[in-house]
Protein backbone atom coordinates (compact mmCIF):
# COMPACT_ATOMS: atom_id res chain seq x y z
CA UNK A 1 0.00 0.00 0.00
CA UNK A 2 2.77 2.25 -0.91
CA UNK A 3 4.01 2.19 2.75
CA UNK A 4 0.68 4.29 3.75
CA UNK A 5 0.56 2.22 6.60
CA UNK A 6 4.71 2.84 7.98
CA UNK A 7 4.73 3.91 11.16
CA UNK A 8 8.04 5.50 10.28
CA UNK A 9 7.15 7.52 7.49
CA UNK A 10 3.30 7.83 7.77
CA UNK A 11 0.59 8.33 10.47
CA UNK A 12 -2.75 7.03 9.86
CA UNK A 13 -5.14 9.13 11.88
CA UNK A 14 -8.42 9.78 12.10
CA UNK A 15 -10.54 13.02 10.94
CA UNK A 16 -12.99 11.85 13.19
CA UNK A 17 -13.84 15.47 14.67
CA UNK A 18 -13.62 18.40 11.99
CA UNK A 19 -12.89 16.14 8.44
CA UNK A 20 -16.24 14.84 8.09
CA UNK A 21 -18.66 16.77 10.59
CA UNK A 22 -17.89 20.12 8.59
CA UNK A 23 -15.00 22.00 9.05
CA UNK A 24 -15.81 23.79 10.95
CA UNK A 25 -16.00 23.16 14.68
CA UNK A 26 -16.67 20.28 16.04
CA UNK A 27 -16.97 20.27 20.16
CA UNK A 28 -15.98 17.89 22.26
CA UNK A 29 -18.50 16.63 25.20
CA UNK A 30 -16.84 16.27 28.93
CA UNK A 31 -15.83 12.67 29.40
CA UNK A 32 -17.68 11.02 32.51
CA UNK A 33 -14.84 10.80 35.52
CA UNK A 34 -15.99 7.52 36.37
CA UNK A 35 -16.56 6.09 33.05
CA UNK A 36 -14.24 2.87 32.55
CA UNK A 37 -12.79 3.38 28.77
CA UNK A 38 -13.96 0.49 27.67
CA UNK A 39 -17.43 0.92 28.63
CA UNK A 40 -20.14 2.21 26.13
CA UNK A 41 -21.66 4.19 28.54
CA UNK A 42 -22.71 7.80 28.12
CA UNK A 43 -20.30 10.33 28.56
CA UNK A 44 -22.77 13.69 29.09
CA UNK A 45 -26.35 14.17 29.08
CA UNK A 46 -27.34 17.47 27.69
CA UNK A 47 -30.69 19.10 26.62
CA UNK A 48 -30.91 21.26 23.66
CA UNK A 49 -30.12 25.32 24.93
CA UNK A 50 -31.05 28.62 23.47
CA UNK A 51 -28.05 31.11 23.67
CA UNK A 52 -29.38 34.49 25.77
CA UNK A 53 -26.23 35.45 26.98
CA UNK A 54 -26.24 39.34 26.94
CA UNK A 55 -22.95 40.42 24.60
CA UNK A 56 -20.91 43.54 24.72
CA UNK A 57 -22.05 46.67 22.26
CA UNK A 58 -18.28 46.09 20.83
CA UNK A 59 -18.63 42.60 20.19
CA UNK A 60 -20.03 40.42 17.25
CA UNK A 61 -21.76 36.93 17.38
CA UNK A 62 -20.03 34.73 14.80
CA UNK A 63 -22.46 31.68 14.02
CA UNK A 64 -20.78 28.00 12.41
CA UNK A 65 -22.67 25.10 11.17
CA UNK A 66 -21.86 21.74 11.38
CA UNK A 67 -23.62 19.54 8.58
CA UNK A 68 -24.17 16.02 9.49
CA UNK A 69 -26.70 12.95 8.86
CA UNK A 70 -29.16 11.62 11.05
CA UNK A 71 -31.54 8.60 11.00
CA UNK A 72 -34.41 7.15 13.35
CA UNK A 73 -34.41 3.96 15.41
CA UNK A 74 -37.73 2.47 16.28
CA UNK A 75 -37.24 3.12 20.06
CA UNK A 76 -38.73 7.00 18.46
CA UNK A 77 -34.86 8.47 18.99
CA UNK A 78 -32.28 9.54 15.65
CA UNK A 79 -28.53 8.57 15.60
CA UNK A 80 -26.10 10.93 14.63
CA UNK A 81 -22.10 11.59 15.30
CA UNK A 82 -21.53 13.43 18.96
CA UNK A 83 -18.44 15.34 16.65
CA UNK A 84 -21.63 16.66 15.07
CA UNK A 85 -23.36 18.20 17.55
CA UNK A 86 -22.13 18.74 20.77
CA UNK A 87 -21.67 21.99 22.11
CA UNK A 88 -24.05 23.10 19.56
CA UNK A 89 -26.60 25.98 20.31
CA UNK A 90 -29.26 24.74 18.55
CA UNK A 91 -29.75 21.64 16.32
CA UNK A 92 -32.26 21.86 13.41
CA UNK A 93 -32.79 18.52 11.26
CA UNK A 94 -34.61 18.13 7.17
CA UNK A 95 -36.15 15.58 6.03
CA UNK A 96 -36.52 15.07 2.29
CA UNK A 97 -39.99 17.04 1.72
CA UNK A 98 -38.07 19.86 3.58
CA UNK A 99 -39.76 19.65 6.95
CA UNK A 100 -37.42 20.67 9.80
CA UNK A 101 -37.03 19.46 13.46
CA UNK A 102 -36.06 21.22 16.09
CA UNK A 103 -33.57 18.56 18.09
CA UNK A 104 -31.62 18.52 21.30
CA UNK A 105 -29.28 15.72 22.53
CA UNK A 106 -29.91 13.02 24.76
CA UNK A 107 -27.07 10.86 25.47
CA UNK A 108 -23.34 12.00 24.11
CA UNK A 109 -20.72 9.26 24.25
CA UNK A 110 -17.63 11.18 22.70
CA UNK A 111 -15.58 7.58 23.25
CA UNK A 112 -17.55 5.80 20.37
CA UNK A 113 -18.61 9.45 18.63
CA UNK A 114 -22.31 8.48 18.69
CA UNK A 115 -24.89 10.64 19.66
CA UNK A 116 -28.79 10.07 20.47
CA UNK A 117 -31.12 13.21 19.31
CA UNK A 118 -34.51 13.74 19.95
CA UNK A 119 -37.56 15.46 18.55
CA UNK A 120 -40.60 16.83 19.99
CA UNK A 121 -43.17 14.40 18.42
CA UNK A 122 -41.38 10.91 17.16
CA UNK A 123 -44.73 10.21 15.14
CA UNK A 124 -43.70 12.81 12.66
CA UNK A 125 -39.83 10.82 11.41
CA UNK A 126 -39.55 8.76 8.77
CA UNK A 127 -39.57 5.42 9.14
CA UNK A 128 -36.97 3.53 11.22
CA UNK A 129 -33.64 1.88 10.24
CA UNK A 130 -33.02 -1.50 11.38
CA UNK A 131 -30.44 -2.77 13.10
CA UNK A 132 -28.55 -5.78 12.32
CA UNK A 133 -28.98 -8.63 14.21
CA UNK A 134 -25.20 -9.65 13.87
CA UNK A 135 -21.83 -8.51 12.78
CA UNK A 136 -20.91 -8.27 9.36
CA UNK A 137 -17.90 -10.28 7.74
CA UNK A 138 -14.61 -9.04 5.53
CA UNK A 139 -16.22 -8.30 1.96
CA UNK A 140 -19.49 -7.90 2.60
CA UNK A 141 -21.02 -5.15 0.55
CA UNK A 142 -22.01 -1.81 1.97
CA UNK A 143 -23.14 1.64 1.05
CA UNK A 144 -24.31 4.51 2.99
CA UNK A 145 -26.57 7.80 2.27
CA UNK A 146 -25.85 11.01 3.37
CA UNK A 147 -25.68 14.20 2.96
CA UNK A 148 -21.90 15.03 1.45
CA UNK A 149 -21.11 18.77 1.54
CA UNK A 150 -17.50 18.86 -0.44
CA UNK A 151 -18.99 21.59 -3.15
CA UNK A 152 -21.57 23.11 -1.38
CA UNK A 153 -24.69 22.47 1.04
CA UNK A 154 -27.42 20.34 -0.84
CA UNK A 155 -30.65 18.72 0.60
CA UNK A 156 -30.39 15.92 -1.75
CA UNK A 157 -28.98 12.79 -0.41
CA UNK A 158 -26.08 11.02 -2.45
CA UNK A 159 -25.30 7.19 -2.34
CA UNK A 160 -21.62 5.72 -1.63
CA UNK A 161 -20.72 2.53 -2.27
CA UNK A 162 -17.93 -0.46 -1.23
CA UNK A 163 -17.71 -3.32 1.27
CA UNK A 164 -15.99 -3.79 4.57
CA UNK A 165 -12.15 -4.64 3.84
CA UNK A 166 -11.07 -4.28 8.28
CA UNK A 167 -12.80 -5.98 11.12
CA UNK A 168 -11.41 -3.51 13.44
CA UNK A 169 -10.66 0.36 12.75
CA UNK A 170 -7.11 2.19 12.52
CA UNK A 171 -5.37 1.81 15.55
CA UNK A 172 -6.85 -1.71 16.40
CA UNK A 173 -10.34 0.10 17.21
CA UNK A 174 -12.49 -3.23 17.47
CA UNK A 175 -15.76 -0.98 18.11
CA UNK A 176 -15.76 -0.10 13.83
CA UNK A 177 -15.03 -1.08 10.50
CA UNK A 178 -13.12 -0.19 7.94
CA UNK A 179 -15.18 -0.06 4.67
CA UNK A 180 -13.61 0.99 1.17
CA UNK A 181 -17.17 3.44 1.10
CA UNK A 182 -16.18 7.19 -0.25
CA UNK A 183 -17.74 10.01 2.54
CA UNK A 184 -16.64 13.42 2.65
CA UNK A 185 -17.92 16.54 5.02
CA UNK A 186 -21.57 15.87 6.29
CA UNK A 187 -21.58 11.67 5.36
CA UNK A 188 -21.24 11.94 9.66
CA UNK A 189 -23.58 9.96 11.66
CA UNK A 190 -24.69 8.50 8.16
CA UNK A 191 -25.94 4.59 8.86
CA UNK A 192 -23.75 2.01 6.95
CA UNK A 193 -26.34 -0.48 5.06
CA UNK A 194 -25.97 -3.97 4.04
CA UNK A 195 -27.56 -5.40 1.01
CA UNK A 196 -30.26 -6.68 3.00
CA UNK A 197 -31.61 -3.12 4.34
CA UNK A 198 -30.06 -3.33 7.88
CA UNK A 199 -27.79 -0.62 9.70
CA UNK A 200 -24.46 -2.25 10.33
CA UNK A 201 -22.29 0.74 11.82
CA UNK A 202 -22.55 4.51 11.47
CA UNK A 203 -20.13 6.38 9.59
CA UNK A 204 -17.72 8.20 11.57
CA UNK A 205 -14.82 9.29 9.77
CA UNK A 206 -12.46 9.66 6.55
CA UNK A 207 -8.87 8.22 6.74
CA UNK A 208 -6.23 9.83 5.65
CA UNK A 209 -2.19 9.82 6.24
CA UNK A 210 0.67 12.61 6.55
CA UNK A 211 3.67 12.28 4.71
CA UNK A 212 6.22 13.48 7.10
CA UNK A 213 8.71 14.27 4.65
CA UNK A 214 6.43 16.41 2.61
CA UNK A 215 4.08 17.23 5.60
CA UNK A 216 1.30 17.07 3.34
CA UNK A 217 -1.96 15.63 4.61
CA UNK A 218 -3.64 13.26 1.66
CA UNK A 219 -7.17 11.86 2.24
CA UNK A 220 -7.81 8.23 0.69
CA UNK A 221 -10.59 8.21 -1.44
CA UNK A 222 -11.99 5.20 -0.47
CA UNK A 223 -11.22 4.22 3.14
CA UNK A 224 -13.31 5.40 5.90
CA UNK A 225 -14.64 3.88 9.11
CA UNK A 226 -17.69 3.15 10.87
CA UNK A 227 -18.74 2.37 14.40
CA UNK A 228 -20.38 -0.98 14.43
CA UNK A 229 -24.05 -1.23 15.26
CA UNK A 230 -23.22 -3.10 18.35
CA UNK A 231 -21.82 0.12 20.06
CA UNK A 232 -25.57 1.42 19.25
CA UNK A 233 -27.37 -1.38 21.05
CA UNK A 234 -25.23 -1.42 23.95
CA UNK A 235 -26.17 2.32 24.27
CA UNK A 236 -29.92 1.80 24.01
CA UNK A 237 -29.94 0.73 27.33
CA UNK A 238 -29.48 4.11 28.85
CA UNK A 239 -31.99 6.21 26.92
CA UNK A 240 -35.37 6.65 28.99
CA UNK A 241 -38.11 4.11 27.10
CA UNK A 242 -40.48 5.95 24.90
CA UNK A 243 -44.19 4.93 25.38
CA UNK A 244 -44.83 4.63 21.69
CA UNK A 245 -42.30 3.74 18.93
CA UNK A 246 -41.89 4.73 15.28
CA UNK A 247 -42.81 2.33 11.91
CA UNK A 248 -39.44 0.81 10.64
CA UNK A 249 -38.88 0.83 7.26
CA UNK A 250 -39.80 -2.62 5.33
CA UNK A 251 -36.77 -4.59 3.81
CA UNK A 252 -37.74 -3.72 0.27
CA UNK A 253 -37.73 -6.52 -2.08
CA UNK A 254 -36.85 -6.18 -5.82
CA UNK A 255 -33.54 -4.33 -6.77
CA UNK A 256 -31.06 -2.61 -5.31
CA UNK A 257 -32.38 0.56 -6.55
CA UNK A 258 -35.27 0.19 -4.27
CA UNK A 259 -33.33 -0.45 -1.21
CA UNK A 260 -31.19 2.95 -1.78
CA UNK A 261 -34.12 4.77 -2.25
CA UNK A 262 -36.52 3.84 0.58
CA UNK A 263 -33.43 4.75 2.83
CA UNK A 264 -32.83 7.71 1.51
CA UNK A 265 -36.58 9.25 3.10
CA UNK A 266 -35.28 7.52 5.94
CA UNK A 267 -32.27 9.82 6.44
CA UNK A 268 -32.36 13.76 7.71
CA UNK A 269 -29.79 16.44 7.38
CA UNK A 270 -28.21 17.76 10.56
CA UNK A 271 -27.66 21.29 11.10
CA UNK A 272 -25.78 22.15 13.96
CA UNK A 273 -25.00 25.87 15.12
CA UNK A 274 -22.76 27.22 17.79
CA UNK A 275 -22.02 30.60 18.60
CA UNK A 276 -19.08 32.78 19.14
CA UNK A 277 -18.19 36.19 20.50
CA UNK A 278 -15.52 38.30 18.75
CA UNK A 279 -14.34 41.70 19.19
CA UNK A 280 -15.67 43.94 16.33
CA UNK A 281 -12.84 45.86 14.23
Amino acid sequence: MRKVFNRYNIVIFYLVWVLIGSGLLAGRSEASANRPPESPCPSNLEKNRGGEENHESSAVVIVTESIGTAWPLACGYLVTNNHVVSDAESITLIDQTGRSFIAWPVLLDELHDIAFLEVADAQDLPPALPLADSRSKLDTRVFTVGFPTEQMPTRKPKRSQGKICGLSGTGEDDASYRTTVSVRHGNSGGPLMNLTGEVVGVVRSMIAYQDTASDQTHILKNASCAVKADTVKALLEFLPEKSRTIRTLAKPSGSKEVLYHAVEHSVLQVVARRHENALAE
